[in-house]
């Protein structure tokens, strides 16, 4: 299962000549981007979520950035840097589903609005495993997490939440919910 690729973008730099980097800002893309700090010598970083990144790229805003793989495919101008990526091979934590009961019964589900490969595995795994044709819906990660909490009525309604990156990370349990990590079942199943 992959979640995001190292993609070059536009080969022209920034008016001001800088190379200009996109980063996740989240603990598992650590390893990746450790040493490159806020800005270096001929260069620029920022750290934006997933989807965001995969927006600059695609608006030319990025020279170089951590997109999500589902990104990857959208212009045949891309260039994947070989052997950089997040990807697993079985759990992941970072990449949890929250639910109240069994999954072939859930109607509403929320997805992190950071995602754009995560909410689609999603998506896979209800329609071709658990059976389900549930409404998707967008969803802030601080909303949802407060959802779970107890808390974000006008989220009432959803009977499934996504959590992507630290927001998974750091969720631990919730009363009356339960969750799977979807690296797990990604592996399961394919």
């Amino acid at each position: 299962m992959q979640e995001s690729h190292g993609i070059q973008g536009s080969t022209a730099a920034s008016e001001d000549g800088l190379l200009r980097l996109g980063g996740i800002d989240y603990l598992n893309a650590l390893p990746l981007l450790w040493g490159l700090g806020e800005a270096k010598d001929g260069m620029s970083m920022g750290y934006h979520v997933p989807s965001r990144l995969a927006e600059m790229l695609e608006a030319a805003e990025l020279d170089v950035a951590l997109i999500p793989v589902v990104a990857s495919i959208a212009s045949p101008d891309y260039r994947v840097v070989p052997g950089i990526g997040i990807s697993s091979y079985g759990g992941v934590r970072s990449i949890r589903l929250y639910y109240r009961e069994s999954l072939s019964s859930v109607k509403r589900v929320g997805l992190d609005t950071c995602s754009m490969s995560s909410a689609l595995l999603t998506r896979l795994l209800f329609r071709e495993v658990w059976g389900a044709e549930p409404e998707f819906v967008p969803c802030d990660p601080a909303s949802m997490k407060d959802y779970l909490a107890g808390g974000a009525d006008e989220l009432s309604g959803l009977d499934a939440v996504l959590l992507i990156g630290d927001a998974a990370l750091a969720g631990g349990r919730y009363a009356d919910w339960l969750d799977t990590d979807l690296g797990t079942e990604w592996t399961r199943w394919t």
